[in-house]
């Protein structure tokens, strides 16, 4: 990959310390394809220098959505001005196109549109003249780099790992892309090779570079970006000796080499830049191939419940998991850190908190639970959409209510975008004395009683009898399905999840972060609930309007406040 140094240094403007080198990487001893090398002997530099610069590349030279662009109506990158227009033309078009394309709109970020446009210029290069810069990168780096990484094994993970959002999006976008760059640019040229390669490439190499909001200004923005030779720098947080930035007065990216951090004795040694200051694993493999070490940081994995499990379980009776955590809007995932080679249960933020909502007893039984399940809730809807200022011919009928409900509660989505009026809360007042009422999670939470010790330990063990039994119930999955698994990035993936939950399972209990009294840098999860894109509302139409029996109905069955209720949510409904 010199000549890829050599090539930008010559045609791009890129600076390159003479000490650095791109070169085969061994981490630990195992091959890790290319990695960023410097040479102190070959370094001019004063001892009292905090930084040394290694790299600094153009603004012009480097592809985020905002350069890409520009790079593609400059007429210096092509032989011609007619063929950087026509080129120009035909991007503009199907871009156009892409964007008018139903679900779009819940996938898109910076990296879906650099996806999009390096596989569409890969699709149309040997029709078109394509920049210069742009070619030489698509064609000797993101066609070449070889990464095992998501977007080579979400098919096969889609058993394993469905519940993970980031494989559900990744193959509902990997879908669409393929569907409409075949149907829009491609003909008989099959796009699923090139896109699967121009992704994974995108997905390991590109990094978040700062850019400030206007000039002078201390607010900046990141944006996603592909750097040349910079991306050949590989990740640690523990060996970090070098990281990037901008120069503010050029706007080039910069590599620096931490001189307090080079290792000791040594003349030559590999260059660490930081991908993350925080190391979720689970992402780590899906963006990157692989899983990071570290003795002394914190590293965190997200275990992301399976859906069909939690349909199943009940931790207290008439608790289903499933529908308590759609209704209430909560992602039904739990938090692991690993700290000096032990995972504990990270319970420091809000997140666990609300998984935890569910295995609270009642007030005055600690044998069954303070949440209540209203299987009819589809006629409080009814009922509150009476008393709303909706025009009549507007309502929604009892029918489409029940049917709506049944849908949402049923559907992929970890979130029912209604109302939370599902299920209702026992509590005490300062008073003691026990009242009900239907409260979304923020509420339930801020009148949870987890500051009441015999509360709190109660719902821990329940939790904990809950998780033990997932745990157990998620290795055998894992065992059964590894021998039927041929790729290996994904059997990487599954051996670490089972190294994780066995060590889980090694110890007499669960250990839980706040109990370790370490300090570690915050982290909420970076998965987001999987959502519905296929949901359809249902028919409003007047002609199934029905009459509610109210003689047979009593609104306040499950909450001492129901005028309250009717007040906020009469108009939502």
């Amino acid at each position: 990959m010199s000549s890829v140094v050599d090539w930008f240094t010559k045609n791009a403007n890129v600076k390159v310390n003479e000490a650095l080198s791109v070169e085969n990487s061994f981490f630990e001893g195992i091959p890790s394809g290319y990695g960023l090398f410097v040479d102190l002997s070959s370094i001019n530099y004063d001892a009292k220098s905090e930084t040394v610069e290694l790299l600094r590349i153009p603004r012009l030279a480097t592809f985020s959505l905002d350069t890409l662009l520009e790079m593609i109506k400059d007429e210096t990158q092509y032989s011609s001005k007619g063929n950087m227009e026509r080129l120009n033309a035909k991007v503009r078009a199907v871009f156009s196109r892409f964007l008018e394309l139903d679900g779009l709109k819940n996938l898109l970020s910076e990296t879906t549109i650099l996806v999009f446009y390096f596989t569409l210029l890969a699709l149309l290069k040997d029709e078109y003249e394509l920049p210069k810069t742009l070619r030489f990168y698509l064609e000797n780096v993101l066609l070449q780099v070889k990464v095992d990484n998501g977007p080579m094994f979400y098919e096969q993970a889609k058993e394993l790992y469905g519940q993970y959002s980031i494989f559900v999006a990744l193959k509902d976008l990997m879908d669409l892309l393929e569907d409409f760059l075949q149907n829009n640019v491609s003909g008989n040229q099959s796009v699923v090779p090139v896109l699967r390669q121009v992704y994974a490439a995108i997905s390991s190499r590109s990094l978040e570079i700062p850019d400030e909001v206007a000039e002078s200004s201390e607010d900046f923005v990141v944006n996603t970006t592909l750097v040349p030779v910079l991306d050949f720098a590989n990740h640690s947080n523990e060996l970090k000796n070098a990281h990037f930035d901008i120069d503010r007065q050029t706007q080039d990216v910069l590599l620096l080499l931490e001189m307090d951090r080079i290792p000791a004795n040594v003349t030559k040694f590999e260059i660490f830049i930081s991908y993350s200051p925080v190391e979720d694993l689970i992402s780590f493999i899906y963006y990157y191939g692989f899983v990071p070490t570290s003795a002394d940081k914190c590293q965190f994995m997200s275990i992301s419940l399976d859906r069909e499990y939690l349909r199943d379980q009940e931790p207290m009776p008439d608790v289903n998991l499933r529908l308590f955590y759609k209704w209430l809007k909560i992602n039904p995932v739990v938090q692991l850190i690993k700290y000096q080679n032990r995972w504990y249960i990270y319970d420091s933020n809000e997140q666990f908190a609300y998984f935890l909502l569910p295995f609270m007893h009642s007030p005055d039984n600690e044998s069954t639970s303070c949440w209540t399940y209203d299987p009819n809730c589809y006629r409080i809807f009814w009922y509150f959409q009476q008393h709303s200022t909706k025009k009549k011919e507007n309502y929604t009928s009892i029918n489409d209510y029940k049917d709506m409900i049944a849908s949402l509660e049923n559907d992929r989505s970890d979130l029912i975008d209604l109302p939370q009026l599902g299920w209702s809360m026992s509590f005490q007042d300062d008073d003691l004395n026990t009242h009900r009422g239907r409260f979304p999670k923020e509420q339930a939470l801020a009148l949870a009683p987890f500051n009441n010790a015999r509360t709190f330990t109660n719902a821990i063990d329940l939790f904990a009898k809950f998780f033990l039994s997932y745990i157990e119930w998620r290795l055998n999955k894992l065992r059964n399905s590894e021998p039927h698994l041929t790729s290996a990035p994904l059997k990487q993936l599954v051996q670490f999840e089972k190294s994780v939950l066995l060590q889980l399972l090694s110890e007499p209990q669960l250990h839980y972060w706040t109990d370790q009294r370490t300090d570690c840098e915050n982290y909420d999860c970076i998965l987001r609930p999987l959502q519905n894109n296929a949901h359809q509302d249902a028919d409003h139409s007047v002609s199934s309007l029905e009459s509610l029996p109210l003689e047979n109905y009593h609104p306040e069955e499950f909450t001492d406040f129901i005028q309250e209720e009717l007040k906020l949510y009469a108009n939502l409904v």
